[in-house]
């Protein structure tokens, strides 16, 4: 069996209120907790970091309790990418105002809000954040083509914003 390079996620909107739609579970906080200490725990299990590509939180506000009591749910080598329920008022420039900053500040994971490439266990990785324009995607997508996988929060869509722009990603992420 080939080892793991590492463990991705993504869109696990953390939040302090129960979803509706969660009817059975009692201790909404537990559950998530609980899913967070999987993930570590499988992240520590294979010696991997874990990448959660984007909506690590729900909302841009949350508590500091809510926060301190996922303190220990992460592993020690997790990077978060910025996602749209990261940013304040749809503005990938508000990052610093965020829940999700705060998180990177208080140590919970590394947070990515620019595009950049790091490498893990042989593997490079370009991160692509939620970007609100096609001239930033296309900004951030040069700097990070060369990378062995790209890792991006949203979609890449043309004039037409329900289509999938597959030349618009063959042009910019495929060297």
């Amino acid at each position: 069996m080939s080892k793991l390079i590492t463990i991705h996620t993504g869109d696990i909107h953390l939040t302090d209120l129960k979803p509706k739609a969660r009817v059975d579970e009692e201790d909404w906080l537990g559950v998530q907790i609980d899913k967070l200490n999987w993930m570590k725990k499988l992240c520590e299990e294979h010696e991997v970091p874990l990448i959660i590509g984007g909506d690590v939180f729900d909302k841009t506000t949350l508590s500091f309790n809510f926060l301190n009591k996922l303190k220990s749910c992460f592993p020690d080598n997790c990077y978060c990418l910025l996602g749209n329920h990261d940013e304040v008022g749809n503005n990938t420039q508000s990052y610093d105002k965020s829940v999700w900053y705060t998180g990177h500040l208080m140590g919970l994971y590394t947070g990515i809000h620019d595009a950049e490439i790091r490498a893990f266990n042989g593997a490079s990785f370009g991160f692509i954040p939620a970007t609100n324009t096609e001239e930033e995607f296309l900004e951030f997508a040069d700097k990070v083509k060369s990378a062995d996988v790209i890792v991006m929060h949203r979609f890449i869509f043309g004039d037409d914003s329900k289509v999938f722009n597959s030349e618009l990603y063959k042009t910019h992420c495929i060297s």
